[in-house]
C-alpha cells in the first residue's frame, strides 16, 4: 500500500510530499535524506517579534486518503520563543493520483511564536514519525524583525 505524507506550507496553499513504501522518491527543495532513511527539510522564514507565525502542516494519509496516526513532537526548542503542534482545518490541494484526497482535513500545524522584543535569528527542530516508520526532521532558522521596524 503507498502511503503519503502531506505537507502544507503555510503560504496559503497546501502542496504534498509523496513516498512509496518501496521507497520511490519524489524530491523537494532543501530536502536531505540520512543512510538511516530520515527525510531532512531545512526550512527558513522571517517573523515578526511578538506574532504567532504558521509554518509547515504535517498531515498524514494513506493512498486511499484515511487519516493514519503519526508522532509529531518538538525534538529541539526555540532560545527565542515558542513552539507548538496546533490542530487547524484545512482544505488540501493535492495534485494527480492523490487528488481524489481533496477534502478538509484536522492538520497539525506547526506555530512559531517568538518573544516580544526580540530580534535576530532563532532555530528549532521538530520530527514526525509516520505509522510505518517513516521518519521526518524539520529544521527551522527563523529571522525574527521588530514589526514596527519594518
Amino acid at each position: 500500500m503507498k502511503t503519503i505524507l502531506a505537507t502544507a506550507l503555510a503560504i496559503g496553499l497546501l502542496t504534498s510530499t509523496a513516498f512509496a513504501e518501496d521507497k520511490t522518491k519524489m524530491n523537494w527543495p532543501n530536502e536531505q535524506e540520512t543512510k538511516e532513511g530520515v527525510k531532512i527539510f531545512e526550512r527558513s522564514r522571517t517573523a515578526f517579534a511578538g506574532k504567532p507565525l504558521e509554518l509547515d502542516s504535517l498531515l498524514m494519509i494513506d493512498f486511499d486518503c484515511n487519516l493514519r496516526d503519526a508522532d509529531r513532537m518538538v525534538t529541539q526548542e526555540p532560545e527565542h520563543g515558542e513552539v507548538a503542534i496546533k490542530t487547524n482545518r484545512r482544505q488540501t490541494a493535492y495534485i494527480g493520483a492523490y487528488e481524489k484526497c481533496n477534502r478538509v482535513w484536522p492538520v497539525p500545524t506547526v506555530v512559531y511564536t517568538p518573544a516580544v522584543g526580540f530580534t535576530g535569528t532563532d532555530t528549532f527542530e521538530v520530527s514526525m514519525v509516520g505509522w510505518t516508520g517513516f521518519t521526518s526532521l524539520y529544521r527551522y532558522t527563523i529571522k525574527v524583525i521588530n514589526p514596527k521596524k519594518n
